[in-house]
């Protein structure tokens, strides 16, 4: 016998004796055998792709090759074996969504990816390059289709959809009055959008053919299916639709948020969702046929071709699943999973028992009502109430359908401490944040930022969150005298004041000198408490650490582009930049290289420039950055100014560039400048509450500049007088325009200050109406007192 044939004998005779031991296994252990295949028939671990440093929030798939997008702001491709990977850099910020493409109006690229820096990218992978970018959305792309006619459709927060062909954009989807989440084209070549407005929008071309109904929250995600199409949602559900626009059935699906709904390849009725609540669910029609949980929300999900599904992770990676048992992950790899859910499901029910039993020790159960106080009946549904039972505090919810009072079972907050859910329209899954009443929340607001670690652009808004949200203590404007700022109740940073306040008004000072509030003696104050408030309100608050490392981040990106990298800041710079933030959080003077740093900075290309413009804001409060910034420019105010009007390019820095404006008035010096600019800046802010007065980050920007030059008017600032037609006018249209309270106090404030002044006061009530506006205000339900309050004092004023 020949060696290869002997060869050939082993080969067969190993594996007789496999088949033999796996026939007598499955005699002897029928039901362990049988139940090892039914575990086959579900989807099990395969295998972790780990490479990303922040959470994956896109993947898409294309012949064996996996496409994943993440906050890291990188764009990765898993080669078929997965065992490598690419990484493309170009993004500015998060990567919101990648698909493949194959289209003769994209040559020699394979990819795009949408960024929340407002870009598309069509990349080359084997170059690893970006051969063609795509401009036109003012805000985040979140989603990607490709028509059958190879034309790319994208979806942004600007409320649009665009058609794109090559790098021209040949239509604008207008009518969405909130963010677009998602787009899908329909076999017919019909576009399928959907939106943070809760509506999904058919479109033939540019025209909207049907606007669907149905969905009570957010609708994040959209895909084909054989009956019509799915749609998934904040509300939990899926909704199955024809393409005419009927809805055909509705799952219930999640208890919680549902970001992506995709069909499985290898089945058609069956579909795969992805959730907040850190699990995907595979489904067969209506019913649930297995729940995978992961160890963190699942922003993403896809099927690839063999029908494996791949997820991605708020914990940076990406999971293949698969029914095919020799795919099945190592032991290790396994058990490891599991004790990741494990720990961070702990933690996180650790955290929060944490919170709640430390918020419980705060309440003074004796000075509860006893159970007598739930004889009477709530005011509306799902209204709280906290009593005392023993030496328990117990709460209680009223339940107006069957008219009583139901116990809440579970953990108790004390009387004066709040739980509040706040929800993001970005993408992020919403937090639990505990608020002390009488906490300032600007304050709370910091510390909810530190501890989850979200970007500091986020504390105004969770601060006016808390606002809206909570019960808040009485509003004490009296307190201005002692410096404490109106809209935040911390003690504003007011700089030393040594020098000269006099100024040219047809120039700027070469110098600059803080604000000093004017003697009372020297202003009739009005008969009421409130009015005048004659010290600036002022931007002051910042967790440098947020900008800090979005600025080196951004380095590393604008270092690696050819077109960009003259801007990259080296490892001396960067070292000043540590040094810049921790000296901005300090209230400490800048060297002149670290203030040469901010100038360089704050001129950046404008998609990358917001974190430098937010340390700018704080930082010229300190009148050594104010000097420097006016000797290095001396037209700096103007060209914040201009570049405040070019709001459409950015509305983020927009926004950053109000509140910089507003610290300027800080300083008496500028008060001449400030005037001299009044009229342009007014206009400016006229043209953007055509636009953005739904917007709160930039109405309450706008009302703080407009509560700023109040107090100028009212203190009689030589050149003031000029501009207070202007300045009523701009309010009273705010004040109709706003829904936001916060935005609407800061404006109230400025009318109580405006009509101290017995000529303003004739203006506003004769030429703007002012007692019917003010009559209009006064109808808003669920206000704080202070809203109540400031209404009182300008209707006594007025009256």
């Amino acid at each position: 016998v020949s060696t290869q044939s002997t060869g050939k004998k082993k080969k067969w005779l190993s594996l007789s004796i496999t088949i033999y031991f796996i026939s007598k296994f499955k005699k002897k252990n029928k039901k362990t055998f049988n139940k090892h295949l039914i575990k086959m028939s579900e989807y099990s671990l395969s295998r972790e792709l780990i490479g990303h440093e922040g959470d994956v929030r896109a993947i898409s798939s294309q012949g064996g090759i996996i496409f994943s997008g993440a906050r890291d702001c990188s764009v990765k491709v898993w080669e078929e074996d997965f065992y490598s990977s690419k990484t493309l850099l170009g993004h500015g910020r998060y990567v919101g969504c990648v698909i493949p493409i194959n289209s003769p109006f994209f040559p020699s690229a394979e990819l795009a990816s949408g960024g929340y820096d407002s870009t598309i990218l069509i990349w080359s992978i084997k170059t690893n390059s970006i051969v063609y970018s795509l401009s036109g959305h003012k805000d985040a792309v979140v989603g990607l289709a490709v028509t059958p006619t190879n034309l790319l459709v994208s979806a942004s927060w600007d409320n649009t959809a665009r058609i794109w062909r090559g790098t021209e954009c040949i239509a604008v989807l207008e009518g969405h009055i909130a963010a677009v989440w998602s787009v899908l084209v329909s076999p017919t070549g019909n576009i399928i959008t959907a939106s943070a407005d809760k509506t999904i929008k058919i479109w033939d071309g540019q025209k909207c053919i049907n606007t669907l109904h149905g969905h009570e929250g957010c609708v994040r995600g959209l895909a084909n299916s054989p009956l019509g199409f799915l749609s998934c949602s904040n509300d939990g559900c899926i909704k199955l639709w024809s393409y005419n626009g009927e809805n055909l059935q509705v799952i219930p699906a999640h208890q919680e948020f549902v970001y992506n709904v995709v069909l499985l390849a290898n089945s058609p009725f069956q579909f795969i969702t992805s959730s907040e609540d850190w699990t995907i669910k595979i489904w067969n029609n209506s019913q649930c046929e297995q729940t995978i949980q992961h160890p963190g929300v699942v922003w993403a999900v896809n099927v690839l071709e063999n029908g494996d599904i791949v997820t991605g992770c708020s914990d940076n990676i990406i999971r293949i699943w698969s029914k095919d048992p020799l795919k099945i992950a190592d032991k290790n790899t396994i058990e490891n999973f599991n004790k990741a859910i494990v720990e961070k499901q702990t933690k996180k029910n650790q955290q929060a028992q944490s919170q709640a039993q430390s918020q419980y020790n705060s309440i003074d159960v004796s000075s509860l009502r006893g159970i007598e106080s739930l004889s009477v009946p709530g005011k509306k549904d799902g209204e709280a109430r906290l009593i005392r039972e023993g030496q328990s505090a117990v709460a209680y919810q009223w339940n107006e359908s069957a008219y009583k009072w139901n116990k809440v079972e579970g953990d108790i907050l004390g009387s004066d401490e709040q739980e509040i859910t706040v929800t993001f329209d970005d993408g992020e899954p919403p937090r639990k944040l505990y608020y002390k009443l009488g906490t300032n929340p600007y304050l709370a607001a910091q510390e909810f930022l530190w501890k989850e670690n979200l970007p500091q652009e986020y504390l105004e808004q969770v601060a006016i969150f808390i606002t809206q949200n909570a019960r808040q203590p009485s509003f004490q404007m009296e307190q201005q005298t002692n410096h404490v700022d109106p809209f935040t109740g911390s003690n504003r940073y007011v700089p030393s004041n040594n020098l000269n306040q006099q100024t040219n008004r047809s120039q700027l000072p070469s110098s600059v000198a803080p604000q000093t509030p004017t003697p009372s003696n020297e202003i009739k104050k009005p008969n009421n408490q409130l009015f005048p408030i004659r010290l600036a309100a002022l931007f002051n608050t910042i967790n440098t650490s947020g900008p800090i490392n979005k600025i080196i981040e951004t380095n590393k990106i604008l270092s690696l582009n050819p077109g960009t990298n003259k801007y990259q800041i080296d490892d001396k710079q960067i070292s000043n930049l540590q040094s810049l933030g921790n000296k901005i959080s300090q209230k400490q003077s800048l060297t002149s290289e670290e203030n040469e740093l901010l100038i360089k900075l704050i001129n950046w290309p404008e998609s990358n420039r917001f974190p430098a413009l937010d340390l700018l804001r704080v930082a010229i409060l300190h009148q050594g950055t104010m000097e420097f910034c006016i000797r290095s420019n001396n037209k700096f105010i103007e060209n914040i100014i201009t570049q405040i009007a070019d709001f459409e390019s950015s509305i983020i820095n927009c926004m950053l560039l109000l509140r910089t404006y507003a610290n300027f008035f800080c300083y008496t010096s500028l008060y001449s400048s400030l005037l001299h600019n009044a009229q342009t800046i007014l206009g400016i802010i006229a043209d953007l509450i055509e636009k953005y007065s739904n917007d709160a980050r930039i109405s309450i920007s706008i009302a703080t500049i407009l509560l700023n030059y109040s107090i100028l008017i009212f203190e009689e600032v030589p050149g003031a007088n000029a501009h207070a037609t202007q300045t009523i006018g701009i309010i009273t249209e705010l004040c109709q325009k706003s829904s936001d309270e916060q935005t609407l106090i800061r404006l109230l404030t400025s009318i109580g200050n405006l009509i101290s002044k017995q000529s303003v006061r004739n203006e506003f009530v004769d030429d703007f109406d002012g007692k019917s506006i003010i009559q209009e205000l006064s109808n808003k339900t669920n206000v704080t007192k202070t809203f109540l309050d400031l209404i009182e004092a300008i209707t006594k004023i007025l009256n």
